[in-house]
């Protein structure tokens, strides 16, 4: 019912914002009914199209990702669980420099496996650190487990040469988890990691209504205004931050902080 009614929305916002935008150019209201209807049928072709699809390749939603990634920041089992998932991959530990650093083996590869669970993004120092440390034992690989990576950190990355070195985030950690059916009850939570309060309720969901309804008052008066170019502009404008607000997975979040 829900895709039924996205569809519904889709269609009707892109299809009265054509007819505007025809009738506005072309003064003719035969040729802006059929170019709406026009577009509200490829709409809905599409929209099914893009449906099926999803079903063959449904994507784990960023808000999953975002409860996991606290789980694994605030819960002391999330220790327990890596060390499990190691085994359960065949990494045997040989010795344990710290509870975040393990110096292991699998099939004769030394790997030195360094652990970094926190809310903060994993900096380019912390890093070289663990680069240290293999290069102290002997080791040329090296697999940082983390939730979140800084965008300068590959760069430090690419620059090490003597010492490969792999980074696993909270994604592909859950992805590997769920493969190996090893996933834990996650709570969901309101919470996320990172948000910026006022774009989560410029362009969270509950806004939608307010832009489209909006948006469909200055296309109703588009059609009787001496000067309509000045309200399709801002009715399109609306319609699309409806669209965006309803759909986006990045700003429908609670707008909250971590627990302290």
């Amino acid at each position: 019912m829900a895709k039924i009614l996205n569809t519904f929305f889709i269609s009707l916002t892109f299809a009265l914002g054509c007819f505007c935008w025809v009738y506005y150019i072309t003064k003719q209201s035969q040729l802006a009914i059929i170019t709406g209807i026009t577009i509200a049928a490829l709409t809905v072709a599409i929209s099914l199209k893009l449906s099926k699809r999803t079903k063959k390749h449904k994507k784990i939603s960023r808000k999953t990702y975002s409860d996991f990634a606290l789980y694994l920041c605030t819960h002391s089992e999330a220790d327990a669980l890596i060390d499990k998932l190691l085994a359960y991959l065949n990494y045997t530990v040989e010795q344990a420099i710290d509870d975040n650093t393990l110096l292991t083996n699998k099939e004769g590869k030394s790997i030195l496996v360094a652990k970094q669970l926190t809310v903060a993004p994993v900096n380019a120092d912390s890093i070289l650190g663990f680069v240290k440390t293999a290069r102290k034992h002997g080791i040329t690989n090296v697999t940082l487990l983390c939730t979140e990576v800084d965008a300068k950190s590959f760069a430090a990355v690419k620059a090490v040469n003597d010492v490969a070195v792999s980074i696993v985030n909270c994604e592909q950690l859950y992805d590997t988890l769920q493969k190996c059916e090893m996933l834990p009850q996650i709570v969901k939570t309101k919470y996320a990691l990172s948000d910026n309060a006022l774009l989560c309720y410029a362009f969270n969901r509950a806004r939608a209504r307010y832009y489209l309804t909006s948006a469909f008052f200055l296309l109703a008066m588009s059609l009787v205004a001496f000067f309509p170019l000045y309200l399709l502009i801002w009715a399109t404008i609306l319609m699309a931050a409806a669209i965006y607000s309803r759909f986006n997975r990045r700003f429908n979040v609670a707008v909250a902080r971590l627990p302290l």
